[in-house]
């Protein structure tokens, strides 16, 4: 039975072929009867034909009677140039009134199609062949002296026929609504459609879901126009006039299914006198929970306060069910859904409607609306502590004092940088620039993609392997002043610490830099690492004294002020009975007495008439924003020559009469050697043979690679260039993102919202 079905199908759509690759005559017949058919139901946007009567009375002059083989017959002897003329002008009006009226239209439910009825009935069959001589289910509960009954098969034919007899009631009902016979009921039901085509503004501009209804009503009055002229079936007429009027949509569908909602609409119209309208958009809203902006800002400040690692979609969902069931939320709710019953709410469904529980798969969508995504950790810049009070203050101070040495440092200029702009320096010293930062390299970090085989496995160790790390300083001029190589490690030679970067300074960067710019004044910039910020052995540091006198270790540095320090007898005797000397840390205490600065009680608040403390615990800065009455080493610190007490970098350079300063934290933009080593990581990377032997090897290349260009740095001046961008950026008081938006801009002229368009400018 369905492969009957299919056959008849088949030769349904070979019929309608051959029946569009007819003679030219005929085709040209057609679709000037379709132009004709079509533009009876185009009356709302040409100022020529205003109201629907002209078209009316167009059908009426032009269209003929149906001839015996179902065509339609034109009168073409007579007026065919003004025939011409209106039907251009009619095929315009279709143009400018069909602009995207027919997208997304969704059509009244026409029962199952042919298509699933013959997958039904295949599953039947199957069904039926399996139940052939198998027992019937009353058979298990008979008496075990009954003899089972065995199924007999089932009567497709019973099945079918009942379908067969469904479908011609259908059939005649649709008879007795739309008699196709009936010329003057088609008439009176197309000018019903007429009148209800009217009420519509045919001058303003339509909303979508109007002018698809009135998309419809125009299907219909075409489906009963062609019923009325011609002898056609009342399926090859639905069909035939979805296609005039949505014509362009599906051109190479026969519009069975769009055929079908029409005959559907035009029985609706017969019973009711209307269509129902296009509910498109017009159902009940329901959002989400988390649609709130509320919500939102509470989620994320939730994932703010969590650690990256530690965020989980489970944890959320728990803090947000136990949100929805605080008194707060359920007394909000309880007056909107009162407001909605007092009618304070919108009634046709554009009020949204709350779902109040939030799935994982919902807060994921919710995450990734708002930008959260779930990926691996990658390197770049960092925006989170950027904009903190303290690096906002020292990074607009830092970029200030920055751009006014500026003033007295060379620009570099030309395809290739070669071009160097002396600076006016009014009889001052030209300031020369000198970077330093350390990198590491391992012996296995190679490159993470490639091309592979099918089936092809690259065996690489687990973990990154030997390192070798580098401490180079660098200036614009002449590209490296030192470098040194660092086998770091435990089993190695150690850990890089500040003595390591003092001894680099003392031995190397400063007599080279002193002899490739003799009479320029040096400004050597640093990370602010806790190597870099460290002490010297003998600084004066508060947080390294004891409170009371103690003998001072022979192993270790005194510090520099002898004044702290005082000789005792000890235990052991000399050769002529006198004690030996031993020297003693004098402490705390006694060096603040010595300044009439110590004090038993304690005078913080809350802790009166309790012993003075030698720490109070507080390690966010030395001197706890000059506090003196905390505790005695804060108290010390406040002192002037503990307070003003330089790093060992500084004091360094300051012995060299060089000058030194730090990069504001976070703000790895400002130096330009980050760059560098990303070129000389790219290429150890792409000539990686994970082996420490080669890894050796690879760095000396890198380095060769990165250097000097015919003599000149090109790489580095151009990242010296782009950092003061950064630089002067922050010194008009942008923040992070803006800074990065300010300084990209300089190096794009259009900005493109895809591949396939022309730029805004354009």
């Amino acid at each position: 039975m369905p492969r009957k079905k299919a056959t008849g199908r088949a030769n349904q759509k070979t019929a309608a072929s051959k029946s569009r690759n007819s003679s030219g005559n005929f085709t040209k017949r057609t679709a000037l009867l379709s132009t004709v058919a079509t533009t009876s139901a185009e009356p709302l946007v040409t100022p020529e034909s205003s109201t629907v009567d002209s078209f009316l009375t167009f059908g009426e002059t032009y269209v003929g009677t149906a001839n015996d083989s179902g065509d339609f017959g034109f009168d073409f002897d007579s007026g065919y140039d003004d025939f011409e003329t209106d039907l251009v002008a009619a095929f315009d009006t279709l143009k400018t009134c069909k602009d995207n009226s027919g997208d997304y239209l969704r059509a009244l439910y026409t029962g199952k199609s042919r298509w699933t009825k013959m997958r039904e009935n295949q599953r039947k069959e199957a069904r039926t062949a399996t139940m052939v001589g198998s027992p019937a289910i009353t058979s298990y509960f008979a008496p075990s002296s009954i003899a089972p009954v065995t199924a007999a098969p089932s009567d497709d034919k019973s099945d079918d026929g009942i379908e067969e007899t469904k479908r011609q009631d259908q059939q005649q009902q649709r008879r007795k609504l739309i008699d196709i016979k009936d010329r003057s009921s088609l008439e009176g039901i197309s000018r019903g459609l007429v009148e209800a085509i009217a009420d519509y503004d045919s001058t303003g501009q339509m909303p979508k879901s109007e002018k698809a209804h009135l998309m419809r009503l125009f299907a219909v009055k075409s489906y009963v126009d062609i019923l009325c002229h011609g002898n056609v079936g009342i399926t090859e007429t639905s069909m035939k006039a979805a296609k005039m009027t949505y014509k362009g949509q599906s051109p190479g569908s026969n519009q069975w299914h769009r055929g079908a909602a029409i005959r559907k609409w035009a029985e609706q119209f017969v019973k009711e006198g209307t269509i129902s309208p296009f509910s498109w958009g017009k159902h009940i809203k329901t959002l989400s929970i988390l649609s709130s902006e509320e919500m939102k800002i509470m989620c994320l400040e939730w994932l703010k306060s969590q650690k990256p690692m530690d965020r989980d979609l489970r944890s959320l969902k728990t803090m947000i069910d136990s949100r929805l069931g605080s008194p707060a939320f359920t007394a909000n709710q309880s007056l909107n859904a009162n407001e909605n019953e007092n009618g304070n709410g919108n009634g046709n469904g554009s009020q949204p409607v709350l779902k109040e529980h939030t799935s994982l798969t919902t807060i994921r969508l919710y995450l990734k609306k708002w930008g959260v995504s779930f990926r691996k950790n990658t390197k770049g810049i960092y925006f989170d502590g950027h904009e903190r009070p303290d690096v906002i203050e020292y990074r607009r101070e830092w970029a200030t004092r920055m751009m006014g040495r500026f003033r007295c440092m060379s620009k570099f200029e030309g395809e290739h940088m070669e071009i160097e702009i002396e600076p006016e320096t009014n009889g001052k010293k030209k300031f020369v620039m000198v970077t330093h930062d350390v990198s590491i390299f391992y012996a296995n970090d190679g490159k993470e993609k490639g091309w592979f085989l099918p089936n092809e496995i690259h065996l690489r160790g687990k973990g990154p392997g030997l390192s070798i790390m580098v401490s180079e300083f660098q200036c614009v001029c002449h590209g490296t002043v030192s470098r040194r190589k660092f086998l770091a490690g435990a089993n190695r030679e150690g850990y890089w610490t500040h003595e390591d970067v003092v001894r680099q300074l003392r031995e190397d960067a400063i007599p080279r830099f002193k002899a490739l710019h003799p009479d320029d004044m040096g400004l050597f910039l640093f990370d602010q690492s806790s190597n870099h910020k460290a002490y010297a052995a003998d600084a004066l540091v508060a947080s390294r004294m004891n409170r009371n006198p103690h003998i001072h270790p022979k192993d270790k540095v005194c510090f520099r002020n002898p004044s702290f320090y005082e000789f005792r007898d000890g235990k052991k005797r000399r050769a002529d009975g006198t004690f030996k000397k031993v020297k003693y840390f004098r402490g705390v205490k006694a060096i603040l007495t010595d300044r009439g600065l110590w004090h038993d009680d304690d005078r913080t608040k809350g802790r009166e008439g309790k012993p003075w403390r030698l720490f109070c615990g507080e390690n966010s800065s030395i001197t706890n924003n000059d506090n003196t009455e905390c505790c005695a080493r804060h108290c010390l610190a406040n002192q002037d020559d503990f307070k003003y007490q330089p790093c060992a970098i500084k004091e360094t350079l300051h012995k060299a009469h060089l000058l030194s300063d730090f990069y504001p934290k976070f703000h790895c933009e400002t130096n330009w050697i980050e760059r560098y080593w990303s070129d000389v990581k790219r290429y150890a990377r792409s000539h990686c043979d994970y082996s420490f032997a080669g890894l050796q090897i690879t760095l000396e290349n890198a380095f060769a690679e990165a250097a000097l260009q015919n003599g000149i740095p090109t790489k580095l001046r151009r990242y010296y260039m782009r950092c003061w961008r950064y630089i002067d950026a922050y010194s008009r008081n942008l923040d992070a993102e803006a800074a990065e938006a300010d300084v990209c801009s300089k190096f794009r002229n259009s900005q493109y919202k895809s591949h396939r368009r022309l730029a805004i400018e354009d």
